[in-house]
């Protein structure tokens, strides 16, 4: 028997597609988590969920599922309601009748976000000490960093401070990003004792 509507459990499925690749079934979690109805979950390439950039790439496993018939699995990023893209491991498997023709497709989505990230920030940290240990200048690892930390957290703007030579001011590790202005405005400033600004204060703390 088909399934078409939705579920009212909190098991972790994604959607239930037809044999063209149409969905025409998820859970309450899934309208809750994206804040969307049945009928835009079923036009995920065109709802906005998916992150653009990897929109390419889900078009290609698709293509694949329904040349191929065989199971597959991938990652990408899906925009939940608060706007936060978060990665999801896809695993989409066929379902066959008694003659072994296909008659739908089942996706599992698992939330992988906080493993993914963590995946990173590793590889960010060996990359900065291959860095270090190849002789870079500290402005050139900062610089580095930033980059790494940018591209790690969507909508972030990195940039480093530097603690002078004689502990009075901050001088301006890197901020690639960042407006020449902003920048400018920090390059040499002075290190409040009384902690008044989020540098100073974080100066302070670590060297108590």
């Amino acid at each position: 028997m088909a399934a078409c509507g939705v579920c009212s459990t909190r098991c972790p499925f994604g959607p239930v597609s037809d044999t063209n690749g149409h969905s025409t079934f998820s859970n309450l979690q899934a309208l809750s988590d994206f804040d969307m109805t049945q009928e835009e979950l079923s036009r995920p390439t065109r709802s906005g969920i998916i992150h653009l950039d990897d929109l390419e790439q889900v078009h290609g496993h698709l293509a694949a599922l329904l040349t191929t018939g065989d199971p597959r699995e991938y990652q990408l990023r899906l925009r939940h309601k608060d706007g936060a893209y978060r990665w999801t491991l896809a695993r989409d498997a066929p379902c066959r009748d008694a003659q072994g023709n296909l008659v739908r497709w089942v996706a599992v989505h698992v939330d992988v976000d906080d493993l993914r990230r963590a995946e990173d920030l590793l590889s960010a940290e060996v990359k900065l000490l291959e860095r270090v240990a190849r002789g870079e200048s500290l402005s050139q690892v900062l610089q580095a960093f930033s980059r790494q930390m940018e591209g790690l957290f969507n909508g972030c703007f990195c940039g480093s401070l530097v603690v002078g030579s004689d502990k009075k001011h901050f001088e301006l590790g890197a901020g690639p990003s960042l407006p020449r202005e902003f920048n400018a405005l920090l390059e040499r400033r002075n290190i409040d004792g009384g902690g008044s600004d989020p540098y100073s204060r974080a100066f302070i703390e670590k060297t108590r």
